[in-house]
């Protein structure tokens, strides 16, 4: 997308519902931009500041795998900087349209809170950790020194969302972060996900060979859980 010229266009030319401002990128280029604030684009040079400054992506996508890795949410060091997760289903509407308004926060609270977004239907493990339930998503969480505080407010706005992340977190009670599961946990984890998709694949798999895949399964399985113990000795030196 090029950002050498931009310029707003009129109502006639381009639907302002919600905030939302379409720009024309390059001739023939037409992209919708939503505003963070009432009058953020005043005119075609603050735009294209704005759009500048948003280039880069500040979101952390994150999943099972890196989630704990990446936040340290449980035991996070002295002085590391806290996390604002959005939890979302990127297969329901209403869930993923926050995705691009979680993005404007990132950039807002960029330097100060990190900020990811993890979607629940992929990563069982963590959505199971903080007992997230699909019908109340998006659900938001700041992760600040071992404790979690959730964002409760009905408005979803950019303003709320990154004065609760910086200030108002701190009139909620926090709660102990959960602990990540342990590598035997996770090595069942694997071993009974392994074993659902093959039985979902060949209801007809005799005795001997469900007996063959747990062997399989348990080969795989110590071999997964020493390299998870040796990631962990090396995070910890």
């Amino acid at each position: 997308m090029k950002l050498n010229e931009v310029r707003i266009l009129s109502d006639s030319e381009g639907e302002d519902r919600d905030m939302e401002r379409c720009v024309e990128t390059e001739p023939g280029h037409v992209a919708v931009v939503k505003a963070t604030e009432a009058g953020d684009f005043k005119d075609s040079e603050t735009l294209l500041r704005w759009l500048r400054a948003h280039e880069e992506v500040a979101t952390w996508d994150l999943t099972d795998d890196t989630f704990e890795s990446r936040t340290d949410s449980h035991s996070p060091d002295e002085g590391s900087i806290d996390w604002f997760v959005m939890f979302y289903d990127a297969d329901e509407g209403n869930s993923n349209a926050f995705v691009p308004l979680w993005e404007t926060v990132a950039h807002k609270l960029r330097g100060l809170v990190n900020v990811g977004k993890i979607e629940i239907s992929v990563n069982d493990d963590v959505t199971e950790r903080f007992h997230i339930e699909e019908r109340d998503c998006p659900v938001f969480l700041l992760f600040h020194r071992g404790k979690m505080y959730r964002y409760k407010e009905s408005a979803k706005d950019v303003r709320s969302l990154t004065n609760f992340a910086l200030h108002k977190y701190k009139e909620q009670r926090g709660h102990r972060v959960p602990e990540p599961p342990t590598a035997i946990e996770q090595v069942y984890e694997f071993a009974k996900e392994k074993i659902m998709d093959v039985m979902d694949d060949n209801q007809t798999l005799s005795v001997l060979g469900v007996g063959g895949l747990i062997v399989i399964v348990a080969v795989t399985l110590i071999i997964k859980a020493y390299r998870i113990r040796a990631e962990n000795k090396n995070k910890v030196a």
